[in-house]
């Protein structure tokens, strides 16, 4: 969702304003006063979109992926929000189940010959900390069916765990293998 929002603006030619409105009401993108970190301007998304179109195009894919990027990313037939189930701080993710959730949506593979449906998967995931009201939307579930992405609601449900307490931060890295 993120990628198509704003190449879609770049591609629209919007100004650094248009996209400075967009970052600040989509929060995905830093703000200037944020971590000490520049505003994005539009030559820098523009530079972002052409590297990403160059990696895209080196491993095989379309060399204008960045300017025709609605032609190739396939859209899921069924997409549902989950909300939180009660109040409370997001804590923790199981990510080995939430990858074997969309796996079983068909974004991956069980065995080498199964097919990848690229249009299944998880957008707009809370981050862990984030303070949850009932009824908060956590994340969405894109599938090739209804059924299959109200299933994956009830597991994404038990993936998640969801605190009382602010959860403290851990380190990105946890040990360095050499």
């Amino acid at each position: 969702q993120t990628i198509r929002e704003h190449e879609q603006m770049v591609i629209e030619s919007k100004s650094d304003v248009q996209i400075r409105e967009n970052i600040d009401t989509t929060g995905e993108l830093p703000d200037s006063d944020e971590e000490n970190q520049p505003a994005l301007k539009f030559d820098d998304i523009q530079m972002t979109l052409d590297k990403f179109s160059k990696m895209i195009s080196l491993m095989g894919g379309p060399s204008n992926f960045g300017q025709n990027f609605t032609r190739y990313l396939p859209e899921a037939t069924a997409v549902i929000e989950v909300c939180s189930p009660h109040a409370g701080y997001l804590a923790q993710w199981d990510g080995q189940s939430l990858g074997n959730i969309v796996v079983n949506l068909g974004g991956g593979r069980l065995v080498e010959t199964d097919q990848i449906d690229h249009a299944v998967g998880f957008s707009d995931i809370v981050r862990i900390g984030t303070k949850l009201a009932k009824g908060s939307p956590i994340l969405k579930i894109h599938a090739a069916r209804i059924d299959h992405a109200e299933s994956a609601r009830i597991q994404v449900l038990k993936a998640l765990k969801i605190s009382d307490a602010i959860p403290k931060e851990t380190d990105l890295v946890l040990k360095r293998i050499t």
